[in-house]
């Protein structure tokens, strides 16, 4: 199928209320609530974009919750309260200690009881296990600390990211298939993963251009990672890193987990001992970044094409700190980007992805890409990043041209409880009715 029949005007929102980091986040439960708080504050807010005809929600916080109490046999004893924990020195997180391991041990069963009732009243199903989990914060880090296993050190909870992605791909796949636009507002960014599979899904051996914009790289694997969390992995997966490529870091992962990682890379694929990545790293741009670890940064001197944000007299664009750099005054003022303007990273992103023979575009765009200062409410806000227009112009420009077609677009990253005034859910909306109104 022609992606010329996929047009923007049929868009179609799919909403994932799920990632895999939740549990992880030192007991935080916050980007999975992202899409519902879009939702409703667009709806009542801007317009009602937000409908039942157009709009899906694929993965639920429900799952995500079922997840936890029915299938990790161990996570009230172990994962819930060691994920309050800043990981060690040495890059090991740690398993909650033994005293209040018993408390779980025994009241585990009222504490899965009450979730699952709260989740047939149609309740925030992990209200009551993000209330548990800082209830008892204080007495966790006042207690001896244990090891972790190395085996889920370098890869946490793939099998259930796996699950999540499958969901995704397959139902950005029927989008497509159905010819409509699939719009993806996700929690946190391991799921582009998803995203990604099931676009290749949809186009086979066709070329997809990944245009990644974002305060970071998120290219580790298990090979590479220093936390083990997989949001940091979602561009990995897509590069098939430490399958095509060898062992790409220092760490050494388990068989399962090895395993469990190839699972994961190969999603997208029909035959999967044959294995070919999602996409190589000619079919990437990054933009904006401005955060990222050591093995990361040999892919970006490897020769993938990025702009990043700099203060410095180099090749990227120019980063300035806080709200008074929220705007800029009209599309006429690019503002210099020591040696780029915002439409000529624009130009140069679609160029260079043209020259490469990309058939399609697809855009994941996080939400701390733009200022820390200005977007509080994500998971890992950073400073010096874009102001709220720059973000709009970039993805307008993307989303408007002719050259290579768009075919998806994906927002992630809000998480409503850190958000101070609903500051990052309002600019959320802000771009997005700045795309849709110019379908």
């Amino acid at each position: 199928m022609s992606v010329k029949h996929i047009s923007k005007k049929n868009i179609k929102f799919l909403g994932v209320s799920s990632g895999a980091c939740a549990p992880f986040s030192r007991g935080k439960i916050g980007a999975e609530k992202g899409f519902k708080a879009i939702k409703e504050h667009y709806n009542k807010n801007v317009s009602r974009l937000f409908d039942k005809k157009n709009t899906q929600e694929i993965v639920s916080q429900k799952q995500l919750a079922d997840y936890i109490v029915e299938h990790e046999a161990d996570f009230f004893r172990d994962v819930a309260p060691r994920g309050m924990l800043v990981p060690s020195a040495s890059n090991e997180r740690l398993y909650f200690p033994n005293t209040l391991k018993k408390y779980f041990e025994k009241n585990s069963k009222s504490i899965i009881r009450n979730l699952k009732s709260k989740s047939k009243k149609k309740k925030d199903p992990l209200k009551a296990l993000d209330k548990f989990i800082k209830d008892h914060r204080e007495a966790v880090q006042k207690t001896d600390k244990i090891h972790e296993k190395p085996t889920t050190l370098f890869a946490r909870n793939i099998k259930y990211l796996t699950k999540v992605c499958e969901i995704i791909r397959d139902n950005v796949h029927v989008t497509l298939t159905n010819k409509k636009f699939p719009f993806v507002i996700a929690g946190d960014h391991s799921t582009a993963a998803g995203t990604i599979a099931g676009i290749k899904k949809f186009i086979g051996d066709k070329k997809l251009g990944v245009i990644w914009v974002d305060a970071h790289v998120d290219a580790h694997s298990p090979y590479s990672t220093p936390s083990g969390n997989m949001h940091g992995m979602p561009v990995g997966v897509a590069l098939g890193l430490g399958i095509t490529e060898g062992d790409p870091g220092p760490n050494q992962p388990d068989a399962e987990v090895v395993k469990d990682w190839r699972n994961l890379c190969s999603m997208h694929a029909i035959n999967a001992e044959k294995f070919k990545p999602m996409i190589t790293k000619e079919q990437l741009v990054f933009i904006g970044i401005r955060s990222w670890e050591g093995q990361e940064e040999k892919l970006l001197q490897d020769g993938v094409k990025h702009f990043k944000m700099t203060r410095e007299k180099e090749d990227g664009i120019e980063a300035r700190k806080g709200e008074k750099y929220q705007h800029f005054n009209g599309e006429n003022d690019r503002r210099h980007l020591r040696n780029h303007t915002l439409q000529a990273v624009c130009e140069k992103t679609i160029q260079h992805l043209k020259k490469e023979g990309c058939d399609y575009l697809y855009v994941s765009f996080d939400i701390d890409s733009i200022d820390g200062n200005i977007v509080p409410g994500t998971g890992t806000p950073v400073s010096y990043g874009l102001g709220v227009d720059e973000a709009k112009f970039i993805l307008k420009q993307i989303w408007t041209n002719t050259e290579v077609p768009l075919i998806s677009m994906e927002i992630v990253e809000i998480n409503p409880s850190t958000d101070v005034d609903k500051k990052t859910v309002k600019v959320a909306c802000e771009i997005i009715k700045s795309l849709v109104d110019n379908k």
